[in-house]
């Protein structure tokens, strides 16, 4: 994946939130996913942080997630799809389903949840869900990454490796 990929997902994204607005702050809705984005490290996760509000705040979300299956490579389409909650699903069931997800998909609602609360006043219901949904999702990673240890450690005891 090269850099071409982040500057077309930063485009698609300027295109969908071009005259959107932010809930809390009236500021241009795109500054949300270019936040989201500088906190990623990597391509992948840069790109899914850009698109991660397209397919549920574009006037027509079948089609614009049509565009990123038919533009990005499968992991960038898969953390989207994952990310985006319809408005049929409920929020925990939301958080849930997301643990199953890569850690890099992970990792990108992390950065979506830090971006949201700092617009949210301490003690709301709205930045009490966020944090907990941060905590839930920090406990799932840090899981992910022991047991990839375990797992790596029972097979250097396999072969001999201590």
């Amino acid at each position: 994946m090269n850099d071409d990929w982040i500057n077309i997902a930063k485009e698609f994204a300027t295109e969908i939130h071009i005259d959107q607005k932010r809930k809390f702050n009236k500021e241009p809705y795109i500054n949300h996913p270019r936040r989201v984005s500088e906190r990623c490290k990597d391509k992948i996760s840069k790109c899914i942080a850009w698109l991660h509000d397209t397919v549920e705040d574009a006037d027509n979300p079948e089609k614009a997630l049509q565009h990123i299956k038919d533009t990005f490579p499968t992991a960038v389409v898969n953390g989207v799809i994952a990310l985006t909650r319809t408005k049929d699903k409920d929020y925990a069931q939301y958080i849930i389903e997301l643990l199953t997800q890569p850690a890099t998909v992970l990792a990108v609602k992390l950065a979506d949840l830090m971006d949201n609360m700092s617009d949210l006043k301490d003690g709301s219901n709205l930045k009490v869900r966020y944090k907990l949904s941060h905590h839930i999702i920090s406990n799932e990673i840090i899981d992910k990454a022991n047991l990839w240890t375990l797992i790596y450690t029972e097979k250097d005891i396999e072969n001999g490796k201590k």
